[in-house]
């Protein structure tokens, strides 16, 4: 689907422009709110794929990933749903993160930014219907998340 796509494309975008400020000398705001408004894009573009209107993302879902994940849940779109929840459980809010006057180091503003890396990675292979884990015939211990 096409807006499916669109929503992964600026899912990459933002993981991008997020990894390209947590290598430079900055202010890290951006590459939090950059990998967290990833995350969000990547499970809406799930939700999308499962038929749901663009406009009911907005009205139903705002900004909220947990309530976006129990949908995914209910319509088993994700394979290991468990995983990205205790992934959203250490990401900040969006909104909150946006305002607030303290923000993560640059080593948790790195975790952010893997977080989001490991739940754009879970949708996309949901979609594609890949799985690189079970096609490759050396299995290794996963340590993260």
């Amino acid at each position: 689907m096409q807006e499916v796509k669109a929503y992964l494309t600026l899912a990459h975008m933002q993981l991008e422009s997020a990894a390209a400020t947590v290598t430079a000398q900055c202010d890290l705001r951006g590459a939090v709110q950059s990998s967290l408004l990833s995350v969000e894009l990547a499970l809406k573009a799930a939700i999308l794929s499962d038929g749901v209107p663009e406009d009911t993302l907005k009205s139903d879902f705002g900004h909220d990933t947990k309530k976006m994940l129990k949908h995914l849940e209910r319509h088993r779109l994700l394979e290991e749903p468990n995983r990205v929840a205790g992934v959203l459980d250490c990401l900040p809010r969006f909104v909150s993160n946006r305002y607030a006057a303290t923000q993560p180091s640059r080593s948790e503003t790195g975790h952010i930014l893997m977080g989001a890396q490991y739940v754009g990675s879970e949708v996309a292979r949901a979609l594609s219907g890949r799985n690189v884990r079970k096609e490759n015939s050396v299995t290794a211990l996963r340590a993260y998340p």
